[in-house]
């Protein structure tokens, strides 16, 4: 069976609810499950980002906003704001990479790779197992002007 691309990837995040956010030394990392509520959620892909994170209504009010390898600090708001909001839409804006998740309570979660610095950058993982260990991921590491392979093909 061959592994799906980024577009099949991304879509399959339709209907998944982010069930938990956490901000580490690398960037914020947001897990991904069915939504089903009934039971303890099991992880099959994750975004890890150390992009900037931009999170608006959508009428265009900012709720949220950070720079690069966003602060420790923000580990709060982020859950409060992101956790467990179901995915209802995936747009990625393909001039420039940039991922936009329109949450469920009208949010819409934007992580944009820098043109001006290469390592500024968002990866989706996908973890076939369910165990989320990294060994038996595999997806796509997205910079502002390329996009590669997770490990590498």
């Amino acid at each position: 069976m061959s592994k799906p691309s980024l577009d099949e990837m991304l879509a399959s995040l339709v209907g998944l609810r982010l069930v938990g956010v956490l901000v580490g030394p690398a960037g914020v990392h947001y897990d991904m499950a069915e939504a089903a509520y009934d039971s303890e959620p099991v992880v099959h892909d994750t975004i890890l980002s150390n992009a900037p994170v931009h999170i608006m209504t959508r009428w265009g009010e900012v709720l949220f906003k950070t720079k690069a390898y966003p602060p420790f600090s923000c580990q709060q708001t982020l859950s409060q704001i992101l956790a467990g909001r179901e995915i209802c839409e995936v747009l990625m804006d393909k001039t420039c990479n940039s991922l936009s998740l329109s949450l469920a309570g009208d949010f819409v979660l934007t992580l944009s790779p820098s043109r001006e610095t290469a390592n500024i950058n968002w990866q989706l993982t996908r973890y076939p197992d369910g165990t989320s260990n990294y060994k038996s991921g595999f997806g796509f590491v997205v910079h502002a002007c390329t996009i590669a392979h997770t490990p590498p093909a």
